[in-house]
């Protein structure tokens, strides 16, 4: 099976069991999942959704801690080591805004 790049109109308002019924077809699949499945699956992705969004968020939060931290070891080995270094914020286009980077001059 290859790649293929689905083309549902108004897939955001379709309900799921819809959407994969015109998804298998354009597909040229079978399927053969019965609506208690369906409902099923629907339960438990209600039941959990909330989970998942808080998780999300927490990673989206924590995600700046988590990248000084990793900064800041980085900083403390280079001084153990007895080299110098800064903390910069990025101006690069390629690297994203709010990031910062380690700047250190090795010996040579």
């Amino acid at each position: 099976m290859t790649h293929r790049r689905l083309r549902i109109k108004h897939s955001e308002t379709l309900p799921f069991r819809e959407y994969a019924e015109r998804a298998f077809a354009r597909l040229g699949l079978e399927h053969d999942v019965t609506e208690e499945e369906v409902r099923r699956a629907t339960e438990l992705v209600d039941s959990h959704w909330k989970a998942v969004v808080g998780c999300y968020v927490m990673r989206l939060a924590l995600a700046p801690l988590v990248e000084a931290y990793v900064l800041l070891d980085r900083m403390i080995y280079l001084y153990e080591r007895g080299e110098e270094s800064i903390r910069s914020r990025s101006l690069s286009l390629t690297i994203p805004n709010g990031n910062s980077v380690c700047l250190s001059i090795w010996p040579l």
